[in-house]
């Protein structure tokens, strides 16, 4: 039962740290992409 529960942790810090790697992809990103067009350096 212990191993069960220390293999769900695993998988859903793994799926945390997805889930901030796509909002990163498909939120920040843009928005950087969209500073850069609007500020030329």
């Amino acid at each position: 039962m212990g191993n069960r529960k220390s293999n769900f942790n695993s998988t859903f810090s793994q799926c945390k740290t997805q889930d901030k790697r796509s909002i990163w992809e498909s939120e920040i990103k843009p928005q950087l992409h969209v500073l850069s067009i609007q500020n030329p350096k």
